[in-house]
């Protein structure tokens, strides 16, 4: 019997990398030369392991993180082997080494122990930053390329990251003005970092392969509570929390939206999306919260969970990507990986629900939305009008790391050969600073007269602005 849609997806990502032979390979074959939706799929899994591949062969392997997977995948299969059929094991063997490439290919990581202080290599054109310089920090921290998990967070007196120590990761906390080390967390953390003014909070293993949510205190470092959930099952599954208004946290899981109390972590309300697919991070705006599914946009009361209105799709949309979300002065816009693989940008409007008008770009990695722009990377970074959509500008470049606004300027680092950190005129696309040296897949961050990258050497660079 020739497989359907649904078992051959189920099986899509072990085809593509190679670890199904004989008749059920062929049958995958003969099932994507008759249809596009799956052969869309595949594409999806070709370009996200090309894409893996690329980024991992930049960074130097942590040989002991890799004899900790291949342990890990040997007790898994040996724990399998004697409650399943041949078939079976050889599946589950098959889905464990699918896993064992995807998790060496993203979580390689390298911690840099001799940080170079020497200031990177300057090029502005905008008077204001005319005069710069930059420092870097031996944080010892860990870079993960393509991923947003290790992302760095800064506050007025503190910046909270991952920091590597064997194959161990753990939050630490560092001065923002010196670097100097206040505290590391005693947990062992995925990373998916936020915090507010008192609380730290990100990721971290759980008992029996599930995912915790934990809390840290911002001021020494100490666990203050933790809310376990299964974990994901597929790979980009893991969201990172935000914090909304009146004391809480909002954390979306496979297919359901959990809102906790920050102080400690009780279970205010929890909310399931229909629909499958995966969920954008929730963004919490006044009494409302939005978040964007694959089968369409919702706002819910935040303090309730009650749904108060849904916006629908009228395209077709991978169930395989995260869509992204940026609401910002009452403007919202959605991202959404469409089956043929290009992106839809989808402008909504909040009091009908209707959408004011779509756009169709390659695939868009990130949004930002800053008064009435928005600015996409996708192939390159673009400027739309957020009134009309209307192409403002573009801007050539590759790499992975966010667009980021900060003094009418947007930034994000280039993965050219000598990698650079670049900030653009937000009217023009014009180049108003260019900082070489600089590889990144991790945010720019402005604070103050500072500005902070962690690079893929584990290294914080700290930019100042003087004048």
């Amino acid at each position: 019997m020739a497989m359907n849609c649904e078992e051959v997806r189920q099986q899509i990502e072990f085809y593509v990398l190679g670890d199904l032979t004989g008749m059920e390979r062929r049958e995958i074959e003969v099932h994507l030369k008759n249809c596009s939706r799956c052969r869309a799929i595949e594409a999806e899994y070709v370009q996200l392991i090309a894409e893996l591949r690329q980024s991992s062969q930049t960074v130097p392997p942590n040989v002991e993180f890799e004899r900790n997977v291949l342990r890990s995948v040997e007790r898994e299969i040996r724990s399998v082997a004697p409650r399943a059929g041949v078939s079976r094991t050889a599946a589950y063997a098959a889905g464990l080494a699918a896993c064992l490439f995807i998790s060496l290919a993203i979580w390689q990581l390298w911690v840099r122990r001799d940080a170079d202080t020497k200031p990177a290599s300057i090029k502005s054109s905008a008077a204001p930053l005319a005069n710069i310089h930059s420092y870097s920090i031996p944080a010892y921290a860990i870079s993960v390329p393509t991923s947003i998990a290790d992302d760095m967070v800064v506050r007025e007196h503190g910046i909270y990251l991952l920091c590597q120590d064997s194959s161990r990761a753990n939050v630490a906390a560092l001065d923002s003005k010196t670097g100097m080390q206040k505290w590391r967390s005693d947990i062992e953390s995925y990373g998916f970092l936020t915090a507010d003014e008192t609380r730290v909070c990100c990721l971290a293993p759980g008992d029996s392969g599930r995912v915790d949510l934990v809390a840290i205190d911002a001021a020494d470092g100490r666990t203050v509570w933790r809310y376990s959930q299964e974990k994901p099952n597929i790979l980009p599954g893991l969201c990172a929390p935000a914090f909304s208004p009146g004391g809480r946290i909002c954390w979306a899981v496979n297919t359901t939206i959990h809102m906790l109390r920050s102080s400690d972590g009780k279970v205010l309300w929890t909310h399931e999306i229909p629909g499958g697919g995966l969920l954008s991070t929730p963004v919490a705006v006044g009494e409302g919260l939005y978040v964007a599914g694959t089968a369409g946009l919702y706002y819910l009361d935040v303090a309730s969970g009650e749904r108060l209105w849904r916006a629908e799709y009228d395209f077709d949309v991978s169930h395989w990507v995260r869509p992204l979300l940026a609401v910002a002065q009452g403007q919202i816009c959605v991202a959404l990986r469409t089956v043929t693989g290009r992106s839809r940008l989808v402008r909504i409007n909040s009091a009908d629900r209707k959408a004011i008008w779509t756009k169709t770009v390659p695939w868009v990695s990130h949004l930002c939305l800053a008064g009435n722009r928005l600015y996409v990377r996708s192939q390159g970074v673009r400027a739309l009008d957020m009134g009309s959509g209307e192409l403002l500008w573009s801007f050539a470049s590759t790499g992975c790391s966010p667009v980021t606004y900060a003094n009418s300027l947007v930034w994000f680092v280039d993965s050219s050969e000598q990698g650079r950190l670049i900030a653009l005129d937000e009217r023009t696309g014009r180049t108003a600073l260019d900082l070489t040296g600089i590889h990144s897949c991790n945010a720019f961050i402005e604070l103050g007269d500072r500005g902070y990258v962690k690079t893929h050497d584990g290294v914080v660079h700290v930019i100042l602005f003087e004048g």
